[in-house]
């Protein structure tokens, strides 16, 4: 076996002893480090623990939380509820309060319009009793009439020969019914104009009602008085109107009988032949 070389043992040993004063080294330092670990470590856990226990803290905090808020969203919906059935108690107050001053406002304005009414009514009677008496006296002139006319009429029918009256004659007649066309215009534009004022009284009355029932609405018992004593005075009035209408009506039916006869006088006269429309025969010439 060959010698060993000094230097190489000598080498040898100091990394032998390099390498155990390495590992005392790292022996130390892992004795000084461990308790620093650890100690990281606990604070690690505490840290984590901690965290842990802030987020409990928080979700107890959230839900609290959110239960006050649902506590104060439902008093808020109270509130509400509250200042919505106070607001509807209000509008319905104030409602009552506006229709007692309405109905207390008509009621001093009441006899106001019904002697405005009554006026109006009276005119309307007088215009209805003139318009009466004026179709009364067309009806008698128009049957004296055709009473003289019938007669021509039948002797016609019962002629076989055409029957012929002078121009003469015929001129009365027509002129008599030129005349009555005119009473006739006359007496449409009075039974229209009669008609146009009652519907418009009565669609005035009409109005009055619904808007006495319209504001007298609901708790009656409040203005019933007042409401009362303003139907009261309006059906009088009504019942007024509605006599005149009737009267109007029976007009109408004189009127519409008179034109239905002087239809048919114009067609009577209408006709009638002329003696002067024959022609006559032409003379023949006769040679000398």
């Amino acid at each position: 076996m060959p010698p060993v070389s000094p230097a190489l043992d000598d080498q040898l040993t100091r990394w032998t002893t390099r390498g155990s004063d390495l590992r005392k080294e790292l022996a130390f330092q892992k004795d000084l480090l461990e308790p620093l670990a650890l100690a990281a470590h606990g604070n690690r856990l505490a840290m984590r623990e901690r965290r842990r226990r802030d987020l409990r803290d928080l979700e107890q905090i959230f839900q609290e939380s959110q239960s006050r808020w649902d506590e104060r969203l439902n008093r808020i919906m109270g509130w509400k509820r509250a200042t919505h059935d106070l607001q509807s108690e209000e509008a319905r107050l104030q409602s009552l309060i506006n229709a007692s001053v309405w109905l207390q406002k008509a009621r001093a304005h009441q006899d106001t319009f019904l002697r405005h009414y009554e006026r109006r009514a009276e005119r309307l009677g007088e215009q209805q009793q003139a318009l009466h008496h004026a179709l009364e006296a067309w009806q008698a002139a128009l049957e004296e009439r055709a009473a003289s006319l019938d007669g021509l009429a039948q002797k016609q029918e019962k002629s076989e020969q055409p029957l012929y009256v002078s121009r003469a004659r015929k001129q009365p007649e027509i002129d008599f019914v030129r005349e009555q066309e005119v009473i006739d215009e006359a007496l449409t534009q009075g039974v229209q104009q009669m008609r146009r004022s009652l519907r418009t009284a009565l669609d005035r009355l009409s109005k009055a009602f619904s808007a006495v029932d319209r504001r007298a609405s609901g708790a009656e018992i409040f203005y019933e008085v007042h409401k009362q004593e303003i139907l009261s005075g309006l059906k009088s009035s009504q019942q007024t109107l509605e006599k005149h209408r009737e009267s109007i009506l029976s007009d109408a039916l004189i009127y519409q009988a008179c034109r239905h006869r002087l239809r048919r006088l114009r067609a009577i006269v209408s006709g009638l032949r002329c003696v002067e429309d024959i022609p006559r025969p032409r003379r023949r010439w006769t040679p000398w």
